[in-house]
């Protein structure tokens, strides 16, 4: 009887051991990211676009020239802006817009902890996918924000996929493989000052 209570006991050691290798073998590999989210490609270009002001309430739509041009837009391709608000009206938000500003899906944050997606009409009209409302993985005050936007072409546009802060927030179609990108920004009271601070370009080869 004593000598198979010690082979259960030496069991129960190893199981224990395994165990606890299993858990830090877990905790390496997320430290590492290796179960996050990957970009649709490698990397192609970082930019920093920096500092921006609104003097007070409205918005403005600042082009950013990708790393192809329009004719070559790939049909695979991923755009990560990391910003923060840098100062002024809190009531306010900052973001990425796939199209010309006019028209196209704007995905943004604002410094209260909102988020929302919307597409901008030619008549000027929004139609919003998720209007603006609370969620919990966004970044209050001046806290950096990172907006994510996955696009790969389908039969009938774009299949978009939008991450906030590496956590899935929408996903959906728009009509158009967009060719163009650019940052949006916007004060619903006062002066506000936006640090864009990167913005990367991903893409994947063409077949």
């Amino acid at each position: 009887m004593p000598e198979r209570d010690q082979r259960a006991g030496r069991h129960l050691r190893r199981g224990a051991i395994v165990l606890a290798a299993l858990v830090v073998l877990a905790v390496v590999l997320i430290a590492a990211g290796t179960f996050d989210p990957q970009p649709l490609g490698p990397l192609w270009r970082t930019d920093r676009p920096g500092r921006h002001e609104l003097p007070g309430a409205g918005e403005t739509f600042i082009p950013q020239p990708a790393p192809w041009s329009p004719e070559e837009t790939p049909q695979r391709f991923s755009v990560r802006l990391t910003a923060a608000n840098a100062g002024g009206e809190p009531d306010s938000g900052y973001g990425l817009a796939l199209g010309n500003g006019a028209n196209g899906l704007f995905v943004a944050v604002s410094p209260l902890g909102y988020a929302a997606v919307w597409e901008a009409q030619r008549d000027g009209a929004a139609e919003y996918s998720r209007p603006w409302q609370v969620w919990p993985h966004v970044r209050p005050g001046q806290e950096a924000n990172e907006l994510w936007l996955d696009v790969a072409q389908t039969p009938r546009g774009a299949a978009i996929t939008v991450r906030i802060n590496r956590e899935l927030f929408w996903q959906g179609e728009i009509a158009t493989l967009p060719g163009q990108v650019g940052l949006w920004g916007q004060s619903f009271g006062g002066l506000v000052g936006i640090d864009f601070q990167t913005l990367e370009w991903f893409a994947a080869p063409d077949s």
